[in-house]
């Protein structure tokens, strides 16, 4: 992702504007740019360019939120407050002024005012990370701006279930997520393989916080899981069930009551025990990253490419982030004579951090097969200077091979073919750990 400045260009300035009632206020960090866009009031650490590009986004991740919730934006009358500041020790300072105690990460604070509720966050070193809170508790923001007290698994599995979108560049929108990262933690929930165990729907559809905060390891796989399911599921009585609990929920109920409403007017119609049922079969089918790559080797060492290039290509769906599936998608490329393609993969796979060596000496063996040899020469040699011990002799073979032919010789060698990548178990999909996000169910209710 490109950085905030970079972006400016790409976004319109007209949508936003600098609120000429207030002054800039002050802190430790610098002065705070005050901004509003169409639906949030931006209070920024950082230039007014930066607070205007970060409205923008914000916007973007209300049109994110709302392609699911599908809520009437002309009944959100007031603005959504967002503070951002430019280091923790700028939002340490602002927590302890307001709720006399500080937190690990990003928050929303939840008055019964709906006009002093704000999310409050700050810049981080890796700005995936700052993204994935951002966006977590914005759906938190959005959801409570229309009902206060909605189910916990409801509002904590869109929250979970947004956090991986991704900010498409050219579309200047974040697109829904791809990326199933609590795949694997669930899957061992369902198939009873974790110490934990899966929470029955009956006691899950109506979880309050300090059970949830007492089994976040079930708790968060759990709610993103159900979201999802309800979402992508392709039996279209299951995908009302979403569409019914959102409709059901009333702005004037308690948590308590909110989820038992939901849990009657959206879930017993179909019935919650064949609910959960359909949710541990479809669950128990999908399939994670590291089975669809190891499906994908399979495939692949019984030289079935077509077979492999489909399960590569659904693991490439499940991380966008692993290197493995991109590496493989060039091997079948490779072997099905698409240089150019398989060295584009390669080298996607190279920027998602697979080993060097590994990628120099594929995309050398890649140009030998295509028969330009001072490419293959380059690569070749630099696969060997970064691991001698793996490539050094199979690197002295090739480049023997080359100058016998490009000196006329006539016994060539065959093009080689590149070397596997390391096992799937050696770059696995990201799980979050159980307890890293315990800071969505700590929103300040004041």
């Amino acid at each position: 992702m490109k950085t905030l400045p970079k972006l400016l260009a790409l976004l319109a300035a007209a949508l936003l504007f600098v609120n000429a009632d207030t002054t800039a206020a002050t802190s430790p960090g610098g002065a705070i740019a005050q901004v509003n866009s169409d639906h949030y009031r931006i209070f920024y650490q950082g230039s007014d360019e930066d607070a205007r590009l970060f409205g923008a986004k914000m916007e973007s991740c209300l049109e994110l939120y709302n392609s699911v919730l599908h809520f009437d934006l002309a009944k959100l009358l007031i603005k959504l407050k967002v503070r951002i500041f430019s280091d923790k020790s700028g939002f340490d300072a602002y927590l302890k002024s307001v709720v006399k105690e500080t937190k690990d990460d990003f928050v929303y604070i939840h008055y019964t005012d709906l006009a002093r509720c704000e999310l409050v966050g700050f810049q981080k070193t890796v700005e995936a990370d700052f993204y994935t809170a951002l966006l977590h508790q914005g759906a938190v923001q959005f959801l409570k701006a229309y009902v206060s007290n909605p189910p916990l698994w409801l509002q904590e599995g869109l929250a979970a279930y947004f956090e991986q979108s991704q900010f498409n560049e050219e579309k200047n929108k974040f697109d829904l997520p791809s990326d199933l990262i609590w795949l694997t933690s669930l899957k061992k929930l369902v198939k009873g393989d974790s110490e934990n165990a899966l929470i029955s729907f009956d006691s899950f559809l109506v979880i309050d916080k300090t059970q949830a905060q007492a089994d976040l390891a079930s708790f968060y796989p759990e709610a993103w899981g159900l979201v999802y399911f309800l979402l992508h599921s392709q039996d279209s009585n299951i995908n009302r069930i979403l569409w019914d609990s959102i409709a059901a929920l009333d702005p004037a109920l308690s948590v308590k009551d909110n989820s038992a409403r939901v849990m009657d007017k959206a879930f017993s119609w179909y019935g919650v025990d064949k609910i959960e049922t359909a949710f541990k079969d479809y669950y128990n089918g999908l399939k994670t990253l590291s089975d669809l790559v190891a499906e994908g080797v399979s495939y692949y060492s019984g030289n079935e490419l077509d077979k492999a290039r489909e399960s590569f290509t659904q693991a490439e769906g499940r991380n966008p982030d692993n290197y493995i599936p991109y590496y493989y998608l060039g091997l079948i490329s490779y072997n099905k004579k698409d240089y150019g393609k398989a060295e584009t993969l390669y080298l996607k796979a190279l920027d998602l951090k697979a080993p060097a060596a590994l990628i120099n000496y594929a995309i050398g063996v890649n140009a030998y097969a295509d028969n330009n040899y001072d490419k293959a020469a380059t690569y070749l040699k630099n696969a060997k200077t970064e691991d001698p011990k793996n490539y050094g002799d199979k690197v002295d073979t090739i480049l023997s091979s080359i100058e016998g032919e490009t000196a006329g010789g006539a016994d060539v060698s065959p093009s080689p073919n590149p070397s596997p990548a390391p096992a799937p178990e050696a770059s696995p999909a990201p799980v979050p750990d159980s307890d890293s996000d315990t800071e969505p169910l700590d929103d300040e209710e004041m």
